[in-house]
């Protein structure tokens, strides 16, 4: 497939004359290659979907919508398909679900056990391996599709999360959910190295000095069907500009936008960048890391401005669209892929698309970020994973409301190609201008753009198992374009640095100093008062400081914000690496962890592992003892982000200021160290 979209990327890979015969391509160019939490069957006849929730996986016909359901195990969350079986990852049960038809049934033919936290899963298109990520594991592991055998391990930093597959079969791209790490591991020599994320320049919101922006990635890749381009979803954010302290009193004035972490807007760029990263591969799957460009992707629905973390990208069979889910934004987002990545010439210039660089009034003060020419798809709650079952027809699984609806791709496409066509800019064109218009001649700025599509009638494929509390609860956290919860357009939502509950791993500056954003996995109730200064009584509380005084929300009723609390305290532990352990290793440092000398148990005691009490510590006040339950999964640690690892922790702690281990030997902490990943 040599679309007119791909050409220019392959003339770089292929030698003139040879295009034909340059490899490193997919036979079918709808096949996934990328984890997703939606596939289509061989026949594309038939879609496959995860429900973690209910732990079970739903089939449904494309043609008559009928939907079939099974158990599977404990949070299936991703799904990929190796000729006609079926892998699905159990987050939960530390397992691959293998499936297969039988006389038209889909049922659970076998197991294999994995580390844990197995998340990300991709198949080749041969059929012949299965790659799985287990995200605290930290490991791939490669299996062998005939033989259900775990063939190869690689271990991975940052906790890999999402995979995607080149379509030559020699190179698996990993995506970390901390550090804004990516692995390229080289398939054909076991090598893996670490790719650095390119570097883009914001603007202080204040300031307007340029500030270099902190890579996360935050959903699944995917590469083009001609194996030219890898897709990351990414947010750049600005951790580095102090965050100014909550003001609930001017939470409807005009400056909201200066405030918290809602700043940016109109005189720079905000703190939260969604983006797409796409980097060049050549045919047999190499990243060319000099050849990349990185695209801000929002889009415009609902009168307004919809921007926040991509969690998914999809290529279309075309190779020339991509796919974006905006899981905080009930939308997905078609973006136009530039025929020239990483050119530093007039094309790349014709990139800046004036009509969306007004947004920012001033231009990008600095930055690097590329807008892209993009189409809004509205969708259900949630969007997740997209699936071609042809070049023109995809469908979208929406997490949160249980449905996988036709995400009219074909209307949004024909959008985009026609106002480039119009344009006569081709596919370097300008996109359809999102305009920041004043009202009334005062400072108040009020968006409008283009109508989105909507996506066709959702198809139910599992029923609501949360309690109604729950259920919006989890809404509000995730939603960055619920008005009442964020500044629409800030890309902001409690889930932006709390994905699932847990945290980024990034450390933010607040006016007294540095502060690490905390992890709120288990039950945050239990260790109240909450936040690092012990200033905030209740969960309620710092959900209501948190929406409307740092994101800009115009403010919950008091039932909302019990409902996100409520939440926050359901949100499961995560499954760190030694849990349920009894080990030698581990036995030992229990008993280390227990004793006088070293003290740790003095103060982290009790169910969550804590007295609840203050204590001056490493230069700050009133510190509350953290809960331990889950530490292994929560770097960097104190309260400034100062320690990256747990033995960081362990050796800190040698001069008293924090339990004793000065007289421990390294072999001694080593085993502290195992029993606290067992937490």
């Amino acid at each position: 497939m040599n679309t007119a979209g791909s050409f220019l990327r392959l003339t770089i890979l292929c030698a003139v004359g040879a295009l034909t015969a340059c490899s490193g391509q997919l036979n079918d160019s709808r096949y996934a290659t990328g984890s997703n939490s939606l596939v289509a069957s061989s026949d594309y006849q038939a879609l496959y979907v995860t429900n973690p929730d209910q732990g079970t996986v739903s089939k449904i016909d494309v043609e008559t919508g009928d939907v079939t359901e099974i158990e599977v195990g404990i949070e299936p969350v991703r799904i990929a398909r190796a000729g006609d079986t079926l892998f699905a990852s159990l987050r939960g049960e530390r397992a691959l679900a293998v499936l297969n038809e039988v006389d038209g049934q889909l049922t659970v033919s076998a197991r294999i056990e994995l580390g844990a936290e197995p998340f990300g899963v991709v198949a080749d298109e041969k059929g012949r391996s299965v790659y799985v990520a287990s995200q605290l594991g930290g490991t791939v592991d490669e299996i062998d599709v005939e033989t259900l055998t775990v063939v190869r391990t690689f271990e991975v930093r940052g906790q890999p999360r999402f995979l995607a597959l080149h379509p030559s079969g020699n190179h698996l791209y990993v995506g970390s959910a901390m550090g804004g790490i990516l692995t390229d591991l080289n398939l054909k020599t076991g090598e893996a190295a670490e790719v650095s994320m390119p570097e883009n320049v914001g603007a202080d919101p204040t300031t307007l000095d340029p500030v270099v922006l902190t890579p996360r990635i935050t959903g699944d890749l995917s590469v083009s069907p001609d194996g030219t381009a890898l897709a990351i979803p990414t947010l750049f954010i600005n951790n580095t500009s102090p965050v100014s302290p909550p003001n609930l009193d001017t939470v409807n004035d005009d400056d909201v936008m200066s405030d918290g972490y809602a700043g940016g807007g109109p005189s720079g760029t905000r703190r939260f960048n969604p983006s797409v990263v796409l980097i060049v591969t050549n045919h047999d799957g190499k990243l060319r890391t000099d050849l990349n460009d990185t695209l801000l992707v929002q889009g415009f629905g609902r009168d307004q401005v919809i921007a926040s973390y991509p969690s998914s990208s999809t290529f279309a069979p075309d190779g020339e669209t991509l796919v974006l889910t905006l899981e905080g934004s009930d939308a997905n987002l078609v973006v136009s892929v530039p025929d020239s990545i990483g050119d530093q010439g007039v094309n790349r210039q014709g990139r800046h698309m004036d009509a969306a660089v007004s947004v920012m009034e001033d231009g990008m003060g600095g930055s690097t970020l590329l807008f892209s020419d993009t189409e809004t798809i509205l969708t259900g709650s949630a969007p997740r994973g997209v699936a071609f079952v042809d070049d023109a027809q995809a469908f979208v699984h929406t997490g949160f409301d249980y449905s996988v609806a036709d995400m009219t791709f074909e209307v949004a496409a024909d959008r985009i190609a026609g106002r480039q066509q119009n344009s006569g800019h081709g596919r370097a064109g300008n996109s359809t201008p999102i305009e920041l218009e004043v009202v009334d001649g005062d400072e108040e700025f009020t968006p409008s753009g283009p109508d989105p599509v909507i996506a066709e009638t959702s198809r139910p494929v599992s029923g609501e198992i949360l309690p109604p509390d729950l259920a919006e609860g989890r809404a509000l956290f995730y939603s960055a374009s619920n008005e009442q919860m964020a500044l629409p357009g800030a890309s902001v939502s409690c889930a932006t640095c709390h994905m699932e509950g847990r945290l980024d791993g990034l450390t933010w500056q607040f006016d007294d100093g540095g502060r690490q954003t905390p992890s709120l996995a288990g039950m945050v109730s239990m260790t109240a008062p909450v936040t690092w200064n012990d200033e905030v009584e209740t969960v309620f509380d710092e959900v209501v400081i948190t929406s409307q005084g740092r994101m800009g929300g115009k403010g919950l009723a008091e039932a909302q914000a019990m409902n996100v609390a409520a939440y926050i305290d359901f949100t499961p532990l995560p499954d760190t690496p030694n849990r349920g352990s009894v080990s030698d290793t581990v036995q030992r440092g229990k008993e280390l962890f227990d004793s006088e000398a070293v003290g740790c148990a003095d103060c982290h005691s009790g169910e969550a592992l804590t007295d609840n009490e203050r204590y001056d510590m490493f230069g700050m006040e009133n510190v509350r003892t953290r809960g331990l339950q889950g530490v292994a999964a929560s770097a960097p640690y104190l309260h400034d982000g100062s320690a990256p690892t747990l033995r960081s922790v362990l050796t800190r702690a040698g001069d008293g200021e924090m339990g004793t281990t000065s007289m421990l030997s390294q072999a001694q902490l080593t085993d502290l160290e195992e029993y606290l990943k067992s937490l």
